[in-house]
């Protein structure tokens, strides 16, 4: 039986720990995935004093070193055979403990999806309206302070020419951080089979634990590990970091199991293990299934245009389009299938169908429909439910919602292009950081706040348009009439504002010198012209009054 025990130590610790390069990361561990606001998610918690859970190391001999990963796709310093007896495998904790170690370098990396994390952007901002920690390009001197610098040594140096006030808001950060108590929970054993049951019985009692992981620690027989792995190298770029779970829950489904999440994972895992004809059923579909997933990943990247996983409104809409493909004997779709394709994505992410309590019921609902059209070629997806009107004026664009995302990806359905010369504004990877196309508020955020405009206001999707960094910087807060009457007498201005999906003609509300009335008048109309653009790509009614 393995010997378990438990400990909390510092941050100020760990990061002794990171210098000693005692921490190692197992093969049978998951890339690091997340991204910047859930690190800054992690930042504020700690912060805050709140629990952000326990990180559980298997404490090994060197004989165990085989299970090492070899793979730079990890975040954490590589462990450092010659100088430690012992080998610390993180098993649960690695996302938390690659954060901390990634802050405090402030280097550039890339997570499993693809996406570059800049952790020398994240910021900690004395703001008046609340501290917090947030991820940005621009920062504002004045309130905005690197957190790779607020915990090294040099710290005082840095921030010598602040105002004292400052300095003790700094101060209080560092000491909240580094002072920070990390639990950690240790397993004591020579046999990996021990951690595993280890870590299912801890993380089964309360402790977070993906329902994926469970699976995969689970199901040995078949390797599926490995399987996925395998998946996974041969998916399109950013795509090759799906999570686990979709592998799982588009088993479930091409199974035929009436259910989603850990229970379903776990009766699948049981008929995999312990039945022969289980083990022979995953034998004869994986590859299929296989397949199907990765036609599902091309589909929303050359059909669906979705050629930046991150705004892709759900990660089960791969699963979905998955059982649509193997059903439909990994063929691509016809005409008529298509359309309910197209209807079923921009529907499902206005309304936010995969999310709440609803999302299991529709996922199965739409599991049935889509082996229907892949099965018989017929089937039609059904709007029932619409969006309320007022939905894009109420979503703030920061919160990474289904619809957020699905309004980006609207936004480059639509090609936006330069104000300058009217030429498409690159979609993809750039070299220049000024090239780099940016989130922008069409009416500056500084200009509303003047005015006491709520956050939420003028944080709405309908204020929202892409623009390059080196534009969005030069127009600063001037209001729109001022920083677009430069550019309204070119001939090509008409077509970019149309690109952008901005009302400019005659009394349009943008021209308004009014703040508060334009910016009121500027929203309801482009809530409008927003709504209508969805309905063209859905080729349906998706909110409920007729735009």
């Amino acid at each position: 039986m393995p010997k378990v025990t438990t400990e909390t130590i510092s941050v100020r610790r760990l990061f002794d720990w990171f210098d000693q390069r005692c921490l190692a990361v197992p093969e049978l561990q998951r890339e690091f995935v997340w991204n910047p606001q859930r690190a800054c998610a992690l930042l504020d918690s700690m912060f805050k004093g709140y629990p952000i859970g326990s990180a559980m190391i298997w404490k090994t001999g060197k004989e165990n070193a085989h299970y090492l990963r070899h793979s730079d796709m990890h975040v954490l310093p590589g462990f450092d055979q010659s100088h430690n007896k012992h080998i610390l495998f993180l098993i649960d904790g690695q996302q938390r403990l690659s954060v901390l170690y990634q802050v405090r370098r402030g280097e550039t990396i890339k997570n499993s999806n693809g996406q570059k994390i800049r952790f020398g952007d994240i910021y900690f901002t004395l703001d008046e309206e609340e501290k917090q920690f947030i991820y940005v390009r621009r920062p504002d001197p004045g309130k905005h302070f690197k957190v790779c610098t607020i915990v090294s040594d040099r710290w005082r140096q840095a921030f010598r020419k602040l105002p004292q006030y400052k300095r003790n808001e700094i101060k209080e950060c560092r000491d909240r951080l580094l002072k920070y108590r990390v639990s950690l929970t240790f397993i004591g054993t020579r046999e990996l089979a021990d951690v595993r049951e280890t870590f299912i019985r801890i993380n089964t009692q309360g402790m977070r634990i993906t329902e994926a992981d469970r699976a995969f620690s689970s199901a040995s027989r078949v390797k599926p590990l490995h399987r996925f792995r395998q998946l996974c190298a041969t998916l399109p770029l950013g795509y090759d970091g799906i999570d686990k779970a979709i592998y799982w829950t588009t088993l479930v489904l091409i199974r035929g199991i009436e259910d989603l999440g850990q229970k379903a994972f776990a009766r699948l895992t049981k008929q995999i293990e312990t039945t022969e004809e289980g083990e022979l059923w995953f034998e004869r579909h994986e590859p299929k299934v296989a397949e199907s997933v990765k036609l599902a990943c091309d589909y929303l990247v050359n059909r669906l245009k979705v050629f930046n996983f991150s705004l892709l409104p759900y990660e089960n809409m791969i699963s979905l389009l998955a059982v649509f493909f193997y059903w439909n004997n990994r063929s691509q779709p016809n005409r008529h299938q298509q359309e309910q394709l197209r209807r079923w994505f921009w529907h499902t992410a206005v309304l936010k169908r995969y999310a709440g309590s609803g999302y299991r019921r529709n996922i199965l609902s739409d599991a049935g429909l889509f082996k229907r059209l892949g099965r018989s070629k017929r089937g039609t997806y059904t709007i029932t439910e619409r969006a309320p009107a007022s939905s894009l004026l109420s979503e703030d664009y920061r919160r990474g919602s289904a619809l957020s995302r699905a309004f980006q990806l609207l936004l480059a359905a639509h090609r936006p292009r330069y104000l300058t010369n009217g030429d498409e504004i690159p979609l993809g990877p750039v070299a220049s950081i000024s090239n780099t196309k940016e989130l922008h508020h069409i009416w500056p955020r500084d200009l509303l706040k003047r005015r006491g405009v709520a956050a939420r206001r003028y944080h709405a999707l309908c204020n929202i348009c892409y623009l390059v960094a080196h534009d969005n910087r030069s127009f600063g807060a001037l209001a729109p009439h001022k920083y677009l009457d430069e550019f309204r007498s070119e001939r090509h201005f008409a077509r970019a504002m149309r690109s952008h999906l901005i009302q400019h003609k005659g009394g349009s509300a943008i021209w308004d010198t009014r703040v508060r009335r334009g910016f009121k008048r500027f929203i309801a109309d482009r809530s409008r012209g927003i709504q209508r653009a969805f309905n063209g790509e859905a080729g349906a009614r998706l909110f409920e009054t007729e735009s």
